[in-house]
């Protein structure tokens, strides 16, 4: 998968991938960018030929069980600088995102830094339960 990838951000306690950073502007063909594992799947869909049909489906219900909130971000016009935390706070990784860049995030915490005019597009699983149920400032 390293090849999609701008920056995977592992944690220094036990290795395991606390965020990936990825550049849109860097791919070329149809693919996810997330493990099957993961508890947030990512795609992404380049359409080379005139027409693409997807079959009609719908989506099994699947009982998932899931310990941790997971974060998708995205820059459609500007910037976004971040910070990216293990649980115990300890500065992982920095960087900027710009446009058509995105950054998911399984575990951990961060921060952001957002350029005024910035257009961003963020997706976490659901539902959320308040402030004082899913977040714990650092």
């Amino acid at each position: 998968m390293s090849s999609k990838l701008t920056r995977e951000i592992r944690s220094s306690s036990n290795g395991n991938v606390v965020a990936r950073v990825f550049d849109f502007n860097q791919i070329t063909k149809t693919t996810f960018l997330s493990e099957d594992a993961e508890s947030l799947q990512i795609g992404v869909a380049i359409e080379n030929q005139e027409i693409r049909v997807v079959n009609r489906h719908y989506h099994k219900e699947v009982c998932r069980s899931i310990k941790n909130t997971a974060e998708f971000l995205m820059v459609i016009k500007g910037s976004v600088k971040f910070q990216i935390y293990d649980r115990s706070s300890a500065l992982l990784d920095e960087g900027a995102l710009y446009e058509n860049m995105a950054l998911i995030q399984f575990e951990g915490g961060h921060s952001f830094e957002i350029a005024k005019g910035t257009i961003f597009f963020e997706l976490k699983q659901g539902p959320y339960l308040g402030v004082s149920a899913d977040k714990e400032y650092l």
